[in-house]
């Protein structure tokens, strides 16, 4: 059956996996730092109760990315909200894990060597965390499951959406161009005229497209024979 999704491109921005993977490499990156520390603040704690503390401390750093909303998709696509949220996360950490730690620990953590352990787990996930989203730019756009798109309609919506394509670094479309009734004005609508609406569906066939974005504002006799047209091959996408 035809898939037909209303609502913004970002959507299709991430996976919805990326925050669970964040939460596990956050976890085991706070449980490596702890241990390449020395743990000053706890030498004299047996290994069942160090091991206790560890998941505690690394557990106060994942609330805190919560807290502050530092797992959410929004703030993973460029590299200065990466930082910052890890810095405001880092500071609900320190602040987090001095108070928890009081309450469980008889152990008194010196404020320098918290401190030590906070900067660094900044430092170590923000830059994990922008070689995940290179790493993850590189491998969308030489993705084989890249889709191909194309707009219908050169509306507002429609150059919204062709400007999207054609300025986003590695969009996990490839853009193949419009189709329209009305002749393209303007140089820079040429290049990517496809043809008239009578054109779409051979150009379907033939280009092994995925995804088709209607943009048109009227035409409702057409939509609904491109209804009819599209199958479990093609995905609509009514902006």
């Amino acid at each position: 059956m035809l898939n037909i999704t209303y609502g913004h491109l970002k959507r299709y921005h991430y996976s919805a996996l990326i925050p669970i993977l964040l939460v596990i490499s956050d976890f085991c990156i706070i449980l490596f730092l702890i241990r390449q520390l020395g743990v000053q603040y706890l030498e004299d704690a047996q290994p069942e109760r160090f091991l206790l503390l560890s998941v505690t401390i690394a557990l106060c750093w994942t609330i805190a990315c919560l807290l502050t909303g530092a797992y959410q998709i929004s703030y993973l696509g460029m590299i200065r909200k990466i930082a910052f949220r890890s810095v405001v996360a880092g500071l609900v950490f320190y602040v987090l894990t001095y108070i928890i730690i009081l309450q469980l620990s008889a152990s008194y953590i010196h404020p320098a060597v918290l401190l030590g352990l906070c900067i660094m787990a900044i430092a170590a996930i923000t830059f994990i965390r922008i070689l995940m989203l290179r790493l993850y730019s590189v491998l969308r756009t030489t993705s084989v499951n890249r889709k191909n798109a194309i707009i219908i309609g050169n509306t507002a919506r429609g150059k919204a959406l062709s400007s999207y394509f054609l300025t986003n670094a590695s969009p996990p479309q490839k853009y193949l161009g419009y189709f329209d009734d009305r002749i393209p004005s303007e140089i820079e609508d040429i290049p990517f005229y496809k043809g008239q609406l009578n054109d779409v569906k051979n150009f379907c066939l033939r280009n092994d497209v995925h995804e088709i974005y209607y943009a048109l504002d009227t035409d409702k006799l057409f939509l609904k024979d491109l209804l009819q047209f599209t199958d479990d091959n093609f995905e609509l996408i009514v902006s």
